[in-house]
C-alpha cells in the first residue's frame, strides 16, 4: 500500500499533518504541534517533513508494513 503525508498547517508554530490511504481518504496517523514536538525530541523524527523517520515510526507500532510506502502527494 503507498500512503500519502499531507502537511496540513505549517507556519507560526503551528503544525498539523496525517497519513492517509489515498483509495479510502482515511488518515491512519495524524501529527499535531504537540506530537511533532515530541517525535522530534524522542529522536523518532528530525522535523515535520522526515517522511523516513515516520515510516519507521508506523513500522515500530505496527500501523504499516515493510512492503507499504510513504509518498508526499506534492
Amino acid at each position: 500500500m503507498q500512503y500519502e503525508y499531507h502537511i496540513n498547517l505549517d507556519e507560526r508554530g503551528e503544525f498539523s499533518s496525517d497519513v492517509r490511504n489515498p483509495a479510502t481518504e482515511q488518515s491512519i496517523f495524524e501529527i499535531d504541534t504537540e506530537t511533532l514536538s515530541s517525535l522530534v525530541e524522542d529522536g523518532f523524527l528530525s522535523h515535520g517533513r522526515d517522511i523516513a523517520g515516520l515510516f519507521n515510526y508506523l513500522g515500530m507500532h505496527g500501523l504499516i508494513s515493510g512492503d507499504d510506502s510513504i509518498v508526499s502527494p506534492y
